[in-house]
């Protein structure tokens, strides 16, 4: 990343709320580098996402912002901190945990080759199905409906057999 050797010059600070809540969405007036024109850069929940300038983007503006912005949440963070008990030192070390969080390595998941084996003689062929039962049961009377299914599973019960 290249390093502006221009400075912003900040006009002013809004930071909009919804509810009275802050909802993450800062805009910053920004003076042009000659003094003269004013532009408008802002940021959501800390990242650059826009700036009027006619630079190309990213400008120095967004950049600087972002810097800006980030030591601002530091520094509120601190006083919150501070005010539960801890070191200067203490709060330091966590922002900077929460700037680089540990890389986590996600391993690649293994492929399983399919398991060969010999197919019984009636199923080898396109199209053929396993067939459940012994032949005559319903399993072997093909392509039922549900009617024909049902029918036939009654029929073949123990209790509706007829002697």
């Amino acid at each position: 990343m290249k390093t502006s050797l221009k400075e912003v010059k900040v006009t002013a600070r809004y930071a909009h709320k919804t509810n009275g809540k802050f909802n993450g969405l800062v805009t910053y007036a920004v003076r042009s580098s000659n003094g003269e024109v004013i532009y408008c850069t802002t940021l959501i929940n800390g990242k650059a996402s826009g700036c009027s300038c006619p630079s190309h983007k990213p400008c120095y503006h967004m950049h600087q912002l972002e810097e800006r912005e980030w030591a601002r949440y530091r520094a509120e963070v601190a006083r919150k901190m501070a005010a539960q008990y801890m070191t200067t030192e203490t709060v330091e070390q966590i922002a900077e945990q929460l700037v680089a969080p540990k890389q986590v390595k996600i391993a690649a998941p293994t492929v399983v080759s399919p398991i060969a084996m010999d197919l019984p003689e009636e199923l080898r062929g396109r199209g053929k199905r396993a067939l459940a039962g012994k032949p005559g049961s319903v399993a072997y009377k093909g392509n039922l409906n549900g009617a024909a299914q049902s029918a036939s599973f009654w029929s073949e019960l123990p209790s509706r057999k007829t002697a």
